[in-house]
C-alpha cells in the first residue's frame, strides 16, 4: 500500500488535507478533540483561551491556569517528534484495514525509520485497547 493510495472513487483516501501538512492536521485534531471550545489538561477548564499561534501554531494559553498546552497534552501524541500528519496517516492505516499492518509496512508506506513505525504501532495499538477495555468495564 503506497501512501497515495486510491479508493473505489479514484480519490486518494490519504490525499486528504488533513494529511497533508502538519497544519490541516492539527486543525482537524483539533476539531475533533475539542468540537464546542478547546478544554485545558490541567484544569478542565472549557472556555476562550488566548490563542498563542504566533508563538507556535496550535499553542493555546488557559485564561483560568495560565496554562500553556497543545491538542496533543494527555494524548498518545505527547512528547513525540514526528509530525503530526504522520500520526493521523498512521491510525488511519492501522485502523481503516481489515487485516493487520505490520511495522515494517508501516515504515515503508509513510517513508519513517522502522523503530519510528514500531513506535507508532504500540503507541496506537495500546490506546486503541485502553480505550476498548474502559467501554466494556
Amino acid at each position: 500500500m503506497q501512501a497515495n493510495s486510491t479508493g473505489e472513487d479514484g480519490v486518494g483516501v490519504l490525499g486528504e488535507p488533513c494529511f497533508a501538512n502538519d497544519d490541516s492536521a492539527l486543525l482537524k485534531l483539533e476539531a475533533i478533540e475539542w468540537p464546542e471550545a478547546p478544554i485545558c489538561p490541567r484544569c478542565k477548564h472549557m472556555g476562550p483561551v488566548y490563542d498563542l499561534a504566533k508563538t507556535r501554531f496550535g499553542l493555546k494559553k488557559c485564561r483560568k491556569c495560565s496554562t500553556q498546552f497543545t491538542v496533543r497534552v494527555g494524548t498518545v501524541l505527547q512528547g513525540s517528534h514526528l509530525p503530526l500528519h504522520i500520526w493521523l496517516q498512521a491510525v488511519f492505516l492501522l485502523t481503516a484495514g481489515e487485516k493487520p499492518v505490520s511495522s515494517l509496512r508501516l515504515s515503508r508506506t509513510l517513508g519513517i525509520s522502522y523503530k519510528s513505525a514500531w513506535l507508532l504501532t504500540h503507541r496506537i495499538r495500546g490506546a486503541l485497547n485502553d480505550q476498548t477495555n474502559e467501554r466494556t468495564h
